[in-house]
């Protein structure tokens, strides 16, 4: 007396039915053959002489084999966290790689900006390299107290004409502008570079000032001024001398 199975329900069979005998389940329900533990083994599923029994209700059915969900639950578990452990170690690791070229590099702040932060100063670690910064140091001075010979003895010609001081009457007609309206000078070396008879020179120069971003009107208020420049300095054989005088600013 089979019967076709329920999704989940045991296969039809012999099982223990909880009160010490062997029971037909027909794969639906238990059914009212039983039969002692050791001939329900050479039973089959045709019952000629059933044994009876009081009651059928009594019986539980089966216990239904629980289906493994958690294993697969229990593997998942455990690749997230080695995910999550992957990441951890490998972010900081990732984050240290970058070269330090990619890191943006501040710009040098438009005049009348102000600077953000001091330039770092590169110190001369040559005879030659401290013999090009004394030519910068006396051209820088001839500039702020009017000193034509210092600036004709820094210059070089090519410079000079560049400028359109070939002589102290223009140099002087210019350089008397910084007087009483320029202040608070500084000059700091960021950089040199030797390749034979020319000695490059990065300086960064700041000062206050009471003409205009155009230094075409004056002010009543000073304005702030900060530039990169490239100096070129030439090596004759009386010493360095300034060639060139580039504005370099971002």
């Amino acid at each position: 007396m089979s019967s076709p199975n329920e999704p989940g329900a045991p296969r039809p069979g012999w099982y223990d039915d909880g009160h010490g005998a062997m029971r037909w389940w027909d794969g639906l329900a238990w059914t009212e053959h039983v039969a002692a533990r050791d001939a329900a083994t050479t039973v089959t599923a045709t019952i000629d002489e059933p044994i009876p029994v009081a009651s059928v209700a009594d019986a539980a059915p089966p216990a239904v084999r629980p289906r493994r969900w958690w294993i697969l639950w229990l593997i998942l578990g455990v690749v997230l966290v080695g995910v999550v452990i992957a990441l951890v170690l490998l972010i900081p690791l990732m984050r240290t790689a970058v070269p330090a070229e990619a890191a943006p590099s501040a710009a040098s702040p438009a005049p009348g900006a102000g600077s953000t932060e001091a330039p770092v100063a590169y110190v001369p670690a040559t005879p030659e390299e401290q013999a090009a910064a004394d030519v910068l140091d006396e051209f820088q001075q001839a500039w702020w107290t009017g000193d034509c010979e210092a600036y004709l003895a820094t210059t070089a010609e090519p410079l000079r004409e560049a400028q359109e001081f070939t002589d102290c009457e223009a140099f002087l007609a210019d350089a008397r502008l910084n007087v009483g309206w320029n202040d608070d000078f500084e000059w700091t070396i960021t950089a040199m570079e030797l390749l034979g008879p020319v000695m490059t020179v990065y300086v960064t120069e700041s000062y206050t000032s009471r003409w205009d971003v155009d230094a075409q009107a004056q002010t009543d208020e000073l304005v702030d001024y900060e530039y990169d420049v490239k100096y070129t300095l030439t090596s004759p054989e009386d010493g360095w001398t300034i060639r060139d005088v580039v504005d370099v600013s971002e």
